[in-house]
């Protein structure tokens, strides 16, 4: 759903805001952030961690930090 409704605005912003591809990625980036938020916190899902059951996404990010702090420096220069 999400996904569709990513390409529905995206074919919109193209086509009446007569925007090259990079603009429309650019202005698109925060309301996709925005909209992906709830799931990102609310939604749980079957982890292959032994001794752990389903985590949200933020729960994982969490344990990882706490596992391995330095790990934050990669997420940085993913560029999330």
């Amino acid at each position: 759903v999400a996904c569709s409704l990513y390409l529905i605005v995206a074919q919109w912003l193209g086509k009446d805001a007569k925007l090259n591809p990079l603009d429309m990625t650019l202005y698109m980036s925060v309301p996709a952030a925005v909209f992906l938020m709830p799931f990102i916190f609310l939604m749980p899902h079957p982890v292959g961690w032994k001794g752990h059951g389903a985590m949200t996404d933020f729960e994982v990010l969490k344990e990882v930090l706490s596992l391995s702090p330095s790990v934050l420096w990669l997420l940085a220069l993913s560029g999330l």
